[in-house]
């Protein structure tokens, strides 16, 4: 997958005629990191293809998405021991990404909060254009959108403007976990 989305990366990057010197401009990410990306060496955390995909005015989904003719299982089903994974430098959050690729402008995830994530240092903090929706499938979160807190449980499920600062946080010593989904402006 790291090999891959660096091609992608560099794909989109040279198809808007976009220097790598202009990439690392705008989204304050060193030229080694880039390049680093793109050749496949590394992977860069979620925050950063976020700035990436931002800079290049693509949605973040379509540095994951393939073009393909001839799709196989493996572009349509995801099996539960080969989703992709997604981890924030400085979180213990897990992204569990639930599609092929994250197509149509919307990003589908699983993500797991264990006991006291986000507590003792900074929550993972989002905020992108689009709306957003959310179900509790384990657990207790805090759940902040603005200045606004609320406390969901196990079943509990709602949906905001995504484009407002928001996070989850655990602050119970049992795992929990959410479904999210995230769809872009445009659909």
């Amino acid at each position: 997958m790291i090999e891959t989305t660096g091609k992608r990366i560099k794909e989109i990057r040279t198809s808007k005629k976009m220097s790598m010197a202009d990439l690392c401009k705008i989204t304050g990410v060193s030229k080694s990191l880039i390049s680093q990306v793109e050749r496949g060496e590394v992977y860069p955390s979620l925050t950063t293809l976020d700035k990436i995909a931002t800079a290049m005015n693509v949605p973040l989904n379509k540095i994951f998405q393939v073009d393909s003719d001839n799709l196989g299982e493996q572009d349509i089903v995801v099996r539960k021991d080969k989703r992709k994974k997604v981890l924030i430098p400085g979180s213990n959050n897990i992204y569990n990404v639930l599609t092929p690729s994250l197509h149509n402008d919307t990003e589908f995830l699983i993500i797991e909060y264990p006991p006291y994530s986000g507590t003792n240092d900074k929550p993972d903090y989002f905020r992108h254009d689009g709306e957003e929706y959310f179900y509790v499938l384990e657990g207790e979160l805090e759940f902040t959108v603005t200045d606004n807190t609320y406390t969901i449980y196990e079943g509990d499920s709602g949906s905001f403007n995504s484009s407002n600062v928001h996070y989850f946080v655990n602050n119970t010593n049992r795992d929990a976990k959410i479904i999210i989904c995230a769809i872009k402006p445009g659909l």
